[in-house]
């Protein structure tokens, strides 16, 4: 009989969730066939971490090859990943939060045959977004993201559309070869980043790595469930807004790997990027200028607004209406059977 090695490592990214929610992402793993895979669960020193039934869960359904590793100190999602990527013994790895769940039992299995047979490096596919706290799970109707899936048949159409149009995939949908995880995260976290590890796909994307579109659905995700959203007390309502003030140097961190990259490597596209990126820098400094203005002022500061808000009105009436993006709809009439399970088998 031939012993299939390990295959995949699946990282499951655990923040302050519920136990309900961490049962269902780990569901939807263990009920994946045809495919050999680890378990890492990475616990960024939540406030209750659920460390006796995730033991007591995994021991239930036989599952032993598992490593639970729970930080004593916040680290964000960037180093977490980061050290889940050191610790993978594959050569493939699959990131999922709380919450999330793998879209069917063939989900795994198929994602890696899809890498296999491109040799890529980075995949995304299709999310299928679920309203947050709902059980049984309600499909949330929404809008695919990519719109442009031909774009991935060349590096430099999708550079055109990923940096220039903003047309981004879901950073759920990834599946990362674990040598370029380890690389561009390693990039981050030396930059000071923190949060948000989907942003490197752009410098990915500048760099022409091997990134390819799985034009399937590959996970239910959780929408509206994510530390921006939902009722919150003083103590915690503080820590987003220190988590939304780190994510914003994210943004301008990630700007910048993406200046330097333009200046190493000069081009006709290198030029159009940069100044890009340095009219939205531009922008969002005027528009954080008259935020400081308005606080300083107060209520005087309320007719300059009004006036400001009448002329931008009229000098719109003059200019011709943008062309509205149309936005391809998801699959949104399809079987939940399998997250129903995930969400409800103990």
């Amino acid at each position: 009989m031939k012993v299939v090695s390990l295959q995949v490592s699946v990282v499951v990214l655990i923040y302050n969730g519920s136990w309900e929610r961490i049962r269902a992402t780990l569901n939807s793993i263990i009920m994946q066939k045809d495919i050999k895979f680890e378990l890492i669960i990475m616990d960024d020193c939540s406030d209750a971490a659920h460390l006796d039934e995730i033991k007591e869960f995994l021991a239930n359904h036989s599952v032993t090859d598992y490593r639970l590793i729970v930080h004593k100190e916040n680290l964000g999602i960037i180093r977490t990943c980061l050290e889940a990527a050191q610790e993978s013994k594959t050569e493939y790895v699959r990131l999922i939060g709380q919450g999330d769940m793998l879209f069917d039992e063939r989900t795994l299995k198929d994602s890696y045959d899809f890498m296999r047979s491109y040799n890529a490096e980075l995949i995304a596919g299709k999310a299928v977004y679920y309203r947050a706290y709902s059980n049984p799970v309600e499909i949330h109707a929404n809008y695919r993201w990519p719109q442009n899936i031909k774009a991935y048949d060349n590096p430099d159409d999708l550079r055109e559309s990923y940096l220039l149009r903003d047309d981004r995939v879901s950073g759920a949908t990834t599946f990362y070869k674990r040598d370029l995880l380890l690389e561009y995260m390693t990039e981050a976290v030396e930059k000071g980043m923190k949060y948000v590890e989907d942003f490197m796909i752009k410098c990915m994307v500048f760099d022409k790595r091997r990134i390819y579109f799985f034009d399937r659905n590959v996970i239910y995700y959780e929408a509206g469930a994510g530390i921006s959203t939902g009722a919150m007390d003083e103590l915690l309502a503080n820590k987003i807004k220190k988590i939304h003030e780190e994510t914003g140097r994210d943004v301008f961190y990630t700007d910048d790997l993406l200046l330097k990259r333009c200046k190493n490597f000069p081009s006709e596209f290198s030029s159009r990027l940069a100044e890009s990126i340095n009219t939205r820098r531009a922008l969002q400094a005027k528009r954080k200028t008259r935020q400081i203005i308005k606080k300083k002022l107060g209520i005087f500061a309320l007719p300059i607004v009004l006036m400001l808000r009448v002329l931008r009105k009229i000098k719109s009436c003059f200019q011709p209406s943008p062309k509205p993006v149309e936005f391809i709809k998801t699959d949104i009439n399809i079987s939940t059977e399998f997250a129903n399970l995930c969400m409800n088998q103990e």
